[in-house]
């Protein structure tokens, strides 16, 4: 399976005082030793673990304090992990995404998906690039 980590999962994760993080610790570790699944992040994610890290800290993590843990644990996700570009501007999106006879957005536009994306969702595998 494939997941998308969101902002609230590498937040949690990145910091041991967060509610969740032993929650999100085990989670991602059960994934890492079964070793068959994949772990996206894309730059929003990411840039929202800085945001919220800085104001979360009430300004006592910098935002390079941030980005150094961040590096860290996408480092610890090893070879499961694999960055989503994203070359869609926010406005370019259809109006209405959740009608039948909106085509969907491409997943990328400036690379192809990796192979091991096949085993997504049909309309998603087959946006191409």
């Amino acid at each position: 399976m494939t997941w998308l980590l969101d902002v609230n999962v590498l937040v949690a994760w990145g910091w041991k005082d967060h509610t969740d993080h032993d929650r999100v610790e085990l989670w991602l570790g059960s994934l890492m030793q079964a070793g068959t699944d994949h772990l996206l992040t894309s730059a929003i994610p990411e840039l929202g673990f800085v945001r919220v890290s800085v104001q979360r800290s009430q300004g006592t993590v910098t935002t390079k304090e941030a980005a150094k843990v961040l590096r860290g644990l996408l480092k610890a996700l090893g070879d499961m992990h694999e960055f989503l570009p994203d070359d869609q501007d926010a406005l370019s999106w259809p109006a209405d995404l959740t009608s039948p006879s909106s085509p969907p957005p491409p997943l990328c536009r400036s690379r192809p998906p990796a192979p091991r994306w096949q085993h997504l969702h049909p309309d998603i595998a087959s946006r191409g690039g």
